[in-house]
């Protein structure tokens, strides 16, 4: 009998324990509630290492988890077209014009500006001075693709305003995606010079040395594409994007607002982009219904 009473007597020990066990469980789920879903947010090459940044710190300061999909601004526009999700994009020119003209985007901030620069192995040994020492037969060149990068339609743009644009041609050893991968090349030595963002060449600074495109040369005009609508050349603007995708769209906005901030004006300089003074958004005029 002693016996029995203390088997019965450790058996209901075990399931007290347990259900306590249970509502003390179900207690935690039930007071934490669910975690907000991540933001998806995409984010073109030269902005990765500013916004990877920006994003852990948002993530600490709010709880909000960001989801970032790197690419060429290009490839991630076509990819969100495709997928139709998202919450947000953040590229520089021409796709803020993109977005709006097919009316994919819903809401931009200016963030930061890019210029383009020319990058050179360490030490400048071919003592390249600006843009028309790029047309020297001594040079050889890797450039951005003309068509999906708009670093490679600037230089056209240059190339065309110092009527350079055969010489500039002949001395092409590569077109690569962007601007990224053609400093890459620089880096490892397989060709002497390339034009790339300032961003771009500030993530390299310690292997590759920059040089200033003439001013003159710079001030290109501003070109039609049917795809982008308008873009100016001289101001390459930086913008994160609202889409109309999102599910939740009160969280991306609110992010969108923090790198737009002037806190977040200052880590976008940290990571060599200009600030934006006074540039403005582009109008965007939609087309008709």
């Amino acid at each position: 009998m002693r016996r029995g009473r203390r088997v019965s007597f450790s058996m209901s020990i075990m399931l007290v324990g347990g259900l306590l066990l249970l509502a003390a469980s179900s207690f935690t789920v039930i007071g934490c509630g669910p975690s907000e879903p991540a933001l998806h947010c995409y984010v073109g090459g030269t902005m990765r290492p500013a916004v990877a940044r920006l994003s852990e710190i948002y993530e600490e300061r709010t709880g909000q988890r960001i989801d970032i999909d790197y690419a060429g601004s290009g490839q991630l526009f076509e990819s969100m077209k495709l997928t139709e999700r998202g919450d947000l994009y953040v590229a520089h020119d021409p796709y803020y014009q993109a977005v709006m003209l097919e009316e994919i985007g819903v809401q931009g901030w200016l963030v930061a500006v890019l210029e383009p620069v020319i990058v050179v192995q360490k030490g400048n040994p071919k003592e390249i001075t600006g843009f028309r020492d790029l047309a020297r037969e001594d040079v050889s060149l890797v450039l951005p693709h003309a068509v999906y990068s708009t670093t490679g339609w600037i230089v056209d743009a240059m190339a065309e305003k110092a009527g350079i644009t055969e010489q500039i041609e002949a001395n092409v050893s590569t077109r690569t995606r962007g601007g990224t991968q053609a400093a890459e090349q620089i880096q490892l030595g397989t060709a002497d010079a390339a034009i790339v963002w300032n961003a771009v060449h500030h993530a390299r600074k310690d292997h590759l040395d920059r040089v200033d495109i003439e001013s003159e040369l710079r001030e290109v005009d501003s070109i039609t594409v049917a795809t982008f609508g308008e873009c100016d050349l001289q101001n390459t603007r930086v913008t994160v994007k609202t889409l109309k995708y999102s599910e939740q769209l009160e969280a991306a906005t609110a992010f969108a607002e923090f790198l737009a901030s002037e806190e977040a004006a200052e880590i976008w300089e940290e990571y060599g982009f200009l600030p934006p003074g006074g540039v403005q958004l582009p109008a965007v005029e939609r087309p008709n219904r």
